[in-house]
């Protein structure tokens, strides 16, 4: 009969030890799950940088690329081609005269009196700054602008016009049909002539420098300098 009672407990006893070791496995696994699961977590948080460490461990830093800075302010200028121009309107009195005779003798004229107005246009051609006129100093770059030069001259037909046509005396001077083209053409380089003493010239270079190193600033993220250049003998024509 006492033998029966130690059975019986031990019986109880390993049934007791069973559940407790099978609780213990289930924790220790549940525990082993979270672990996986967070350490999934975080290497889903961590994502490229990951990657970035190991390729930084086998294969060094990645080098800082180059930027190609004359081709990116080449590319830049040729956005601005037709935008770097000034443009000024004048207005001129021009008299012009053809003299004649009557009968061989007798002296005539025929006076036009013109009024011209129009517009004077310079700037820089863009298209001839080429690697040559780009250097770099440092973190500035430096790039030297070709010189300006009048673009065009224009009258305006709409306002410009023969202000007075006078034959003299009884009508008696010579028909004069191309003195109105004569009078536009002094009229022409009579703007042109007031343009360049008002400093055409200058507002040409200066708007140039204000666009290009605006652009060029914004595109390189560097300190850029523009430096301009006078305009070439010749261009204005002289007093």
């Amino acid at each position: 009969m006492e033998q029966r009672t130690d059975y019986a407990y031990d019986r109880r006893n390993n049934a007791g030890c069973g559940r407790f070791l099978g609780n213990f496995l289930m924790l220790a696994l549940g525990g082993l799950i979270v672990l996986l699961l967070a350490g999934m977590f975080l290497f889903w948080r961590a994502g490229e940088r990951v990657f970035d460490g190991f390729d930084t461990m086998f294969n060094g830093p990645t080098p800082t690329p180059q930027v190609d800075v004359r081709g990116v302010v080449l590319e830049q200028v040729k956005l601005v081609s037709e935008l770097n121009t000034v443009t000024q309107r004048y207005s001129a009195v021009i008299p012009v005269v053809q003299e004649g005779t009557v009968l061989l003798v007798v002296p005539t004229q025929t006076k036009l009196l013109y009024v011209a107005v129009g517009d004077v246009q310079a700037g820089i051609d863009l298209s001839q700054i080429t690697n040559e006129s780009i250097r770099e100093e440092g973190d500035t770059i430096y790039i030297q602008l070709p010189p300006p030069q009048i673009m065009d001259v224009s009258l305006d037909p709409r306002e410009s016009l023969v202000y007075d046509y006078d034959r003299g005396i009884l009508n008696l001077g010579p028909d004069a049909p191309n003195l109105q083209r004569e009078a536009e053409l002094k009229g022409e380089a009579e703007l042109l002539h007031y343009a360049c003493r008002s400093g055409i010239m200058e507002d040409a270079n200066r708007q140039a420098v204000t666009v290009v190193e605006a652009l060029v600033s914004v595109a390189t993220e560097r300190e850029v300098v523009v430096e301009s250049q006078p305009a070439a003998a010749g261009s204005c024509p002289t007093e």
